[in-house]
């Protein structure tokens, strides 16, 4: 059995050229938002590094930042059927923001994508 951390629920995947895996999540702890955690073995993790802050629905405060959750980590240029590897330069997170009205979630939501830099070394 793996022990991967909660955050590797989302988006799991492997860099060939780093030989590491990487997984993507919700950030654990006050700050929430997007983190990421690599392994070269699947037993031993990194610390979590956060990419970009954020607010989960569970924590959300009315009229706070509006919240995110549902990260996925895709490179377009992934030679398998899956996406499940990262062999570009540059690869998206994509993630859920959720809309608020009147501090009530409402079925108003958007994808958000953002690249990041993949680097190896």
């Amino acid at each position: 059995m793996l022990d991967l951390p909660n955050l590797c629920a989302a988006s799991f995947r492997y860099v060939p050229d780093a030989r590491q895996f990487i997984c993507v999540g919700t950030a654990g702890g006050p700050a929430g938002g997007i983190a990421f955690v690599t392994s070269p073995d699947l037993r031993i993790w990194s610390t979590q590094r956060v990419i970009l802050p954020g607010t989960e629905t569970g924590s959300y405060v009315c009229g706070g930042p509006e919240p995110t959750m549902y990260y996925s980590l895709i490179d377009p240029d992934s030679p398998s059927r899956n996406f499940e590897t990262v062999v570009g330069k540059t690869a998206y997170v994509y993630y859920t923001r959720f809309h608020y009205t009147n501090c009530q979630m409402t079925l108003d939501r958007d994808l958000v994508r953002i690249p990041i830099s993949v680097t190896v070394g």
